[in-house]
């Protein structure tokens, strides 16, 4: 079922209020045909609990979405069914993500908590930049997982990050097999970018992607690699699990990454690097 949002309505109620009541359905489509859409107006987060395939669709130009220096809207996706459902991001342009003087580290523009092991979320053909904050965060917590899928279960294609400070992928795997969460990167643009992604046992892809210029976050805690970091956690069982990840970069370009802190891009302790 697709649902057109006009940027002329109360298209914050009126995404709760379609999610509410529409989730029966196979599938959901949002369709924002506007060019711009002001985000400082919602309510600090978006929360959907995941029970049908759900599309956030822009215009073929990319559909604005604006949060006005601000950091209400925060998309907060929990996934609890063993049914494979998706979630997509198609077209959209996240802006302007802002915090004054604090960064908020459970508060990025997209959070994604599973209770689930047959899930999926797509971000094709998105722009995020200009944000001050915690992009994208990815929390699997299922501690016992007899049944790892195969395929990527995150996926970002075609994508680019312009300009943004602080991380721009988290994942935590609270699993015991690190092939449950497999991360795929592809044909994606990285230019002037802080902390790019934090891994905690996870198998990432990079594919066909460009980075130019980066640096370390803001985040001392967390920080190791300017490109890739594993981090540090409080406990015994993360402490042996952080150092195990395992990173592929595949025809991808890095140039003029001009690093000014002391930090370096890659620590491999505990990392298979391909």
């Amino acid at each position: 079922m697709t649902f057109k949002i006009k940027n002329d309505e109360d298209y914050y109620q009126k995404i709760i209020d379609i999610v509410n009541n529409y989730q029966y359905e196979n599938e959901l489509i949002l369709y924002f045909d506007d060019d711009y859409y002001i985000l400082s107006n919602f309510e600090y987060r978006v929360d959907i609990i995941i029970l049908s395939n759900i599309s956030f669709i822009g215009n073929k130009n990319g559909t604005i979405f604006d949060y006005g220096n601000d950091r209400r809207g925060e998309f907060y996706f929990t996934f609890i069914e063993e049914k494979g459902h998706k979630v997509k991001f198609e077209n959209i342009i996240f802006s302007n993500y802002i915090t004054t003087n604090t960064v908020y580290y459970g508060y990025p523009v997209i959070y994604i908590y599973s209770k689930s092991y047959l899930f999926f979320v797509e971000i094709n053909n998105c722009t995020f930049q200009y944000c001050t904050h915690n992009l994208i965060y990815f929390d699997y917590d299922v501690i016992f997982n007899k049944q790892p899928v195969t395929n990527e279960i995150l996926t970002i294609t075609n994508s680019k990050f312009y300009n943004n400070t602080e991380r721009i992928l988290s994942v935590i795997n609270h699993s015991d097999k690190k092939e449950s969460v497999k991360i795929k990167m592809k044909g994606c643009t990285f230019y002037n970018n802080r902390g790019l992604f934090f891994g905690h046992f996870v198998k990432m892809i990079i594919e066909n992607c460009y980075f130019s210029k980066m640096d370390r976050d803001s985040n001392i805690n967390l920080v190791m690699g300017v490109f890739f970091s594993t981090g540090q956690m409080p406990n015994l069982l993360y402490k042996i699990a952080m150092f195990n990840n395992d990173l592929t970069i595949r025809n991808s370009i890095f140039e003029n990454i001009d690093v000014k802190s002391d930090h370096p891009l890659i620590v491999t302790k505990g990392l298979n690097l391909e």
